[in-house]
């Protein structure tokens, strides 16, 4: 079972990291130093309470890129976010396919899902994502709670991940074959 990165959350962890690690061990210094030089005044600790402020948002942004993921285990597909995951029966999956988000993202309305600005967009439009047609089985709502907005459109699972056509792939792999229609079957549905 291998885990598949989703690439919406590792680029906002790449972009933002030095932003926020940065600032805080700066805020940490500058802290450390003030309570080692004026003690009594209060504004070392308030440096620090900066930092540690800092620091946290780095730590979720980490932790989110690190634990949200699709994955195949067993007849399902596991799509996770942080501590919540939703399991989809690979019974339910109409069709899996690879394409660009342009060729998905066909209106203005869903490319405001993107991030960034229109430079990043058109990186974003070129990037390759798993399409995953589900069944009316599936609650979309729950899905679109643990995935998320950009990812859940109509009866599509659209979502950007680091090896897409592997995914695609295992998905294909461990899908259950459809059952076959028997000659009489085919016979009886043509008169």
């Amino acid at each position: 079972m291998s885990r598949h990165a989703v690439l919406y959350d590792l680029q906002r962890w790449r972009r933002n990291r030095l932003l926020l690690i940065g600032p805080a061990a700066l805020c940490y210094g500058v802290g450390l130093l003030l309570l080692t030089t004026r003690p009594q005044d209060g504004a070392g600790t308030t440096w620090l309470l900066f930092g540690s402020i800092l620091l946290a948002a780095a730590v979720a942004l980490w932790a989110r890129q690190h634990f949200t993921h699709l994955s195949v285990r067993g007849q399902d597909l596991q799509v996770r976010a942080g501590l919540v995951s939703k399991l989809i029966p690979l019974r339910e999956v109409r069709r899996v396919r690879v394409a660009t988000l342009g060729s998905v993202l066909t209106t203005p309305q869903r490319r405001r899902g993107l991030p960034g600005g229109a430079r990043s967009r058109a990186a974003w439009l070129a990037t390759e994502a798993v399409v995953i047609r589900l069944g009316d089985g599936i609650d979309m709502g729950r899905l679109r709670r643990v995935a998320g907005r950009r990812c859940v459109l109509e009866h599509d699972l659209v979502v950007p991940v680091v090896d897409a056509a592997g995914l695609a792939a295992e998905m294909d792999g461990a899908r259950p074959a459809p059952a076959t229609a028997t000659r009489d079957q085919r016979r009886r549905k043509r008169r």
